[in-house]
């Protein structure tokens, strides 16, 4: 956790209980121990400036073709009309999962997985997107001047789209993406849905729900949108330790 949960003052309160402890010390009480060693996302609260563009449009390649109304063969079909349109193009492809008891992230672009294990409180929207910002990290380093990223996630797609949106991660992704098309890099973003067949979305999804190598990196990941399943956690917690 970040600062405020960390301080060597407990001897002092503990002399002298009728002091109040600090905010801090007493969030150490009710915090899980798990929770504890997890960096926090610290948010710019100024935001973007109103004359710079800050929504990313993406690629629906499969039209009104649904996943429910379609047979998968009609929608492997249509994306590899799409990627035969676009074979100058990179594709990368991204996913979060989470379950029960894993949450991870993975992209997956010309033969290579790269996966993270994710702190369990992630939520699934989360894993997403941090998958998404470490796919534009890949494609930096290894200097792809043209790439699509792929992702399953409609709602990812829609906050990248919003300019309104107040997700610290996902203004991160805007920023890194801007940060590229400035160095002259052509970089796409496109919908396509999981489990029909689409190999590097299998294989994404697949590499996020197995990942074992904990992401330890400073861009963490307890955002707005986590805090349910932190605070319900923190609630079970405290029931069984009464009941």
């Amino acid at each position: 956790m970040c600062a405020l949960l960390n301080g060597n003052n407990n001897r002092l309160f503990n002399a002298r209980p009728s002091c109040i402890p600090y905010f801090g010390l007493r969030m150490r009480n009710i915090l899980p121990d798990t929770f504890h060693g997890v960096k926090v996302h610290t948010n710019d609260s100024c935001g973007h400036p109103p004359w710079m563009e800050n929504s990313i449009s993406y690629i629906n390649p499969f039209g009104n073709f649904t996943k429910s109304d379609s047979n998968n063969s009609v929608l492997i079909s249509l994306f590899n009309q799409h990627r035969q349109f676009y074979q100058s193009y990179q594709p990368v492809f991204t996913d979060g999962s989470k379950s029960l008891n894993h949450v991870g992230c993975a992209f997956f672009t010309n033969g290579h997985i790269i996966s993270y294990k994710l702190h369990s409180f992630t939520s699934v929207f989360s894993s997403e997107i941090t998958a998404v910002y470490f796919a534009l990290k890949y494609i930096d380093v290894h200097e792809i001047r043209k790439s699509i990223l792929y992702t399953d996630s409609m709602s990812l797609l829609e906050s990248l789209r919003s300019s309104s949106t107040r997700n610290p991660l996902i203004k991160e992704v805007k920023d890194f993406y801007r940060h590229l098309l400035s160095k002259g890099d052509r970089i796409l973003f496109s919908w396509v849905p999981s489990h029909v067949g689409i190999t590097g979305n299998e294989l994404a999804d697949k590499s996020a729900k197995s990942a074992t190598e904990f992401l330890t990196r400073p861009l963490v990941f307890m955002l707005m949108c986590d805090q349910p399943s932190i605070s319900g956690a923190i609630a079970s917690g405290r029931k069984n330790g009464i009941w």
